[in-house]
């Protein structure tokens, strides 16, 4: 045998040794099946990874390969991420599967098959182009392309990209087909289609026929949204229409993390920004950072929700502030801890797929933290993602969505949808849907003073029917609506508070009196029934101007007259184009303000209100009511921490309010998150942020001080620490009767608020009557004049009703 040189055995001795000492390498593998759908899949796509040690972990990444060179570079996005682990399933619950969040579904070591639900309901998914989806492991990485197709629907939409108006290109912009607003709503809706421009800023896409809003963006640009072109596409013709974009200047930048842990990055979220009629995108890199071109100005930020949902977390009902050139923005979302699931199918029990499903919370404070929406699959199956255990009056609300879904179905409502139900973390609720074909309707007009009424909503239940079948739409620019309707007996009635399209919104509260609803009986025919909205009598009338810091008038903007003190009816007008307005009112002193809903208020148009007293007199009307709105310079990041256990208290509204030049100026914004935070856009001066005392003593935590926070051009915190009351029982006192009522005392703690409940003989349910709160006593005398007979239980409850 032949003898090898000590060189040549050095040297084999040296390759053996690290082959041994090494670790394994495995030949992974990617497949997926199938590797191309058009832009309308609805189904499952399987992710097969093989080659891998058993037990072992990978990195799926998927990019949107805008310049299709087929190599993931800087140009690309990344659209999702999310991690897969051998022999581990994805989101369970209860024993549900959340199907949204992608997990290993077979039981071979070293193999992990994930099933992947594509939905055009998520437009990131679905951009006609190409996508790179690359599978990591600790020492190999494999890259597959998958491709969605434009199904060829014959007619569409095509034209360029351009920057500013001008002739010169943006190339590989994406173009989304938007549908077309509706009355009473903000915002952009759920996207119908989308696609990429070519390196030339060309873009074409074939959709149905209908109306879309054509809306483009990019980085670096900024999108105007409310100069979007509104196109009727027709049968066999493809428009031409150009898309312009314009320059950014600066930007916001931050990380979007989980909110139990800020050092956990969400990536792969699509984040946008908008404000003063502006749309700014961008997206979070692998470890949640994220960086957006925007222009000068106040804008509200948000993920998109689908993207959350397949990360297991869940879409918050508010949006974050920031202000251009701001840094280190943080964006936090809650990951689910309960599930909402179901099954949707129509009279015959066949499954309906696609439908549009919406969840909410219903917080103590009045504002839902939360709101979602999921689409049911090819089988009818859905799955809400939630967060439960938020206390015992936050409930949730399940419903078939307004939205997107067949205009020949009727849907059934769970039996919990109007009171809500108390879900626990780790529960799963069941909650089915079943929908009828329906081809009568009931139609009709709302005025009011004889004009029409438009964005009002109108509601049609079905009575007697143990399905709650239940049908709601809005009133058109001449105050017309159309509900469908089957056989039955239907009471019809108009939503009068709460949300964008009751009549409190759209006439201001106080202006009218809310008209009963109808009963109308369909039998195989259409029927009619008219709302004529009739306005209260007022004592005087009160108006005036709003404008900006700069005399420009705020065009559109609700304002209210609350009654000093909190007690009695307020009122409400909106101003007009030049920002005039006038409303009636009663006599009485009143703080008038403009609207502090996030969505819709001042905040929304980044303007910051003055908080004006007036005293009306019966007879004597007060003009030149003038209101001056500042614009936010900045904004106090506020939290509010349980000292006890360091969680964030939700649910709870932080207000701030300065004197400036001798005008009182006020500021609200979304209720606390789940991670106990909220923002407050605020302009420059000293500022006094205060929590709600009385969502602190509802949640069982003693009212607290207010900080004083000072903004020159900056941004502030305030951040609250709170410690769970040790509440002192209230004691009752003795029962004197007198002709027609009760008279009693009992005793408690100051700072503590007590509500007082009766019953008339134990099996009725308790009604509030009195509440109290005093810094100075603890000790109340109460009277009962409502006693008509001495059948009287009281009771005392530690806080609110």
């Amino acid at each position: 045998m032949k003898r090898l040189s000590p060189a040549t055995a050095l040297r084999l001795a040296l390759v053996l040794t690290a082959w041994l000492a090494g670790p394994r390498l495995f030949a992974t593998t990617l497949t997926l099946t199938p590797s191309s759908i058009s832009n309308t899949f609805d189904g499952q796509v399987t992710l097969q990874v093989t080659g891998i040690a058993p037990g072992g972990t990978v990195v799926a990444q998927k990019y949107l390969d805008v310049n299709g060179n087929g190599v993931i570079d800087a140009a690309d996005e990344l659209i999702e991420q999310f991690t897969l682990t051998d022999g581990q399933a994805g989101m369970v619950i209860a024993g549900v599967t959340n199907g949204a969040v992608p997990g290993d579904t077979d039981a071979t070591p070293g193999q992990i098959t994930a099933k992947l639900h594509l939905s055009p309901s998520d437009f990131t998914q679905n951009i006609i182009g190409q996508y790179l989806v690359k599978i990591s492991t600790a020492t190999d990485a494999v890259t597959n392309v998958f491709t969605v197709t434009n199904f060829p629907f014959g007619q569409g939409v095509a034209g360029n990209v351009v920057s500013n108006g001008t002739s010169a290109t943006v190339p590989y912009a994406t173009v989304l087909l938007f549908p077309p607003p509706r009355p009473g709503h903000s915002g952009l809706g759920q996207p119908a289609g989308g696609t990429v421009a070519n390196g030339a800023g060309a873009y074409g896409i074939q959709a149905p026929p209908g109306s879309y809003l054509v809306v483009a963006f990019r980085s670096n640009y900024v999108t105007p949204t409310a100069a979007a072109p509104l196109v009727t596409v027709t049968a066999g013709v493809t428009l031409t229409t150009n898309l312009s974009l314009s320059n950014a200047t600066t930007t916001i930048s931050g990380r979007v993390v989980d909110a139990a842990n800020a050092n956990v990055g969400l990536p792969g979220l699509f984040v946008t920004a908008q404000g003063n009629g502006l749309l700014a995108v961008g997206g979070t890199d692998s470890n949640g950072f994220y960086s957006m071109a925007v222009q000068p100005g106040s804008w509200k930020l948000n993920a998109n929700g689908a993207s959350l949902n397949d990360l297991g977390y869940v879409t918050p009902s508010g949006n974050a502030s920031a202000n251009a050139g701001d840094s280190g923005v943080i964006l936090s979302y809650a990951k689910a801890n309960a599930l909402v699931y179901g099954r949707v199918t129509n009279n015959l029990g066949q499954p309906l797929a696609g439908i549009d499903l919406f969840a909410q919370d219903n917080n103590n404070s009045g504002q839902s933290l939360y709101d979602l929406d999921t689409f049911s699959d090819a089988n009818g199956n859905y799955v809400a993602a939630i967060v439960g255990g938020l206390g015992d009056n936050d409930l949730w609300q399940v419903e078939v969505s307004n939205d997107n879904n067949p205009t020949n179905y009727l849907f059934s409502q769970p039996s919990f949808d109007q009171t809500g139900a108390s879900i626990a973390a780790g529960t799963a609720l069941l909650a089915n849907f079943n929908a009828i074909v329906v081809t009568h309707h009931i139609t009709g007009t709302v005025t009011f003073n004889g004009a029409p009424v438009t964005g009002a909503q109108v509601s049609a239940n079905l009575e007697g029917s143990p399905d709650n079948f239940r049908a709601q739409t809005d009133t058109d620019g001449a105050g017309h609506y159309d509900l469908l309707a089957a056989n039955g007996t239907w009471s019809v009635s108009l939503t009068c508070q709460g949300g964008n399209d009751s009549l409190d919104n759209v006439l201001g509260g106080g202006n009218y009196f809310c008209p009963d609803a109808q009963d109308v009986t369909i039998l195989n025919n259409d029927s009619t029934a008219d709302f004529a909205v009739q306005a209260q009598s007022f004592d005087a009338q009160l108006s005036g101007r709003v404008v900006d810091d700069l005399g420009n008038p705020v065009a559109n903007m609700n304002l209210f007259a609350f009654p000093n003190g909190g007690n009695g009816a307020y009122f409400g007008a909106t101003t007009d184009q030049n920002g005039n307005y006038q409303m009636g009112i009663d006599a009485g002193d009143y703080d008038v303000e403009l609207n502090s809903d996030p969505s819709s208020g001042a905040a929304s148009v980044g303007l910051v209100s003055p908080f004006i007293p007036v005293t009306i007199s019966a007879g004597n009307d007060v003009s030149g009511m003038n209101l001056v709105a500042r614009h936010g310079t900045g904004s106090i990041f506020a939290s509010i921490t349980n000292s006890g256990n360091a969680a964030g208290v939700a649910g709870i509204f932080i207000s701030g309010s300065a004197a400036l030049q001798g005008t009182n100026y006020v500021t609200v914004n979304p209720a606390t998150d789940a991670n106990g935070k909220t923002t407050l856009l605020v302009c420059n001066g000293q500022w006094r942020v205060t929590p709600d005392c009385h969502g602190l003593n509802n949640l069982g935590f003693p009212c607290v001080n207010g900080q004083d926070i000072n903004i020159v051009n900056n941004n502030g915190a305030a951040n609250f620490l709170v410690a769970t009351a040790t509440v002192l029982r209230p004691r009752l006192g003795s029962l004197a009767w007198a002709p027609g009522q009760f008279q009693f005392g009992f005793s408690g703690a100051t700072n503590q608020l007590y509500t007082v409940q009766i019953s008339t003989n134990l099996s009725s349910a308790w009604v509030s009557i009195f509440t109290t709160n005093s810094a100075a006593s603890g000790s109340f005398n109460l009277t009962d004049p409502q006693a008509t007979n001495q059948q009287r239980f009281y009771r005392v409850k530690v806080g609110g009703p």
